[in-house]
């Protein structure tokens, strides 16, 4: 069986590799990093290609790895600029409201990097044997798992819903001290 192309695998995968760049990331050009590092690394993987893993768990395993080890490389470099002067970073604009989307992928930072993947995957539709493969686990510690991880993802999405509706907007007369 020969391989297929890298063109072809990119554009049959595309969707997958943008959601895990965007589970993983920390803003768009964040994304476009860890998803072309996913593209880099399919395409060296791709003569490597694991013919009893179906092609989308092959895809899904490679791009988590790239993403995790983008996490880990991205906290030692903040590691290292917290040891930089403070004096010397520039500060933080203020933050934009949330959508729905952006406090799904704030509530996913808060998991560790498996079980971001397993939430990853089980909003992708994967069933808990093809998560099982992806990662490595049992079709019942996926399970497990999964509820657990559901029940902490529910409890953090209304937690970050309830701090954004408390938190005052620009057109509020209490911002400006009005009674």
């Amino acid at each position: 069986m020969t391989a297929p192309s890298i063109d072809d695998l990119l554009q049959r995968h595309r969707t997958r590799i943008d959601r895990v760049a965007f589970a993983y990331a920390k803003g768009p050009a964040d994304r476009d990093e860890i998803a072309q590092a996913i593209a880099v690394q399919l395409w060296r993987a791709l003569p490597r290609l694991l013919p009893d893993l179906p092609e989308s768990s092959w895809v899904y395993r490679i791009a988590l790895n790239v993403a995790i080890a983008h996490v880990r490389s991205s906290a030692r470099r903040a590691r290292t600029l917290a040891e930089a002067d403070v004096d010397d970073l520039p500060t933080a604009a203020a933050p934009e409201p949330e959508d729905d989307l952006e406090r799904l992928r704030a509530c996913l930072d808060e998991f560790a990097e498996l079980d971001r993947a397993l939430v990853l995957l089980w909003l992708d539709g994967e069933d808990h044997a093809a998560i099982g493969r992806v990662l490595g686990l049992s079709t019942t510690n996926v399970g497990t798992r999964l509820h657990r991880l559901r029940q902490r993802l529910r409890e953090a999405y209304e937690r970050r819903a309830r701090r954004h509706d408390r938190e005052p907007r620009s057109g509020d007369p209490t911002l400006h001290g009005h009674d």
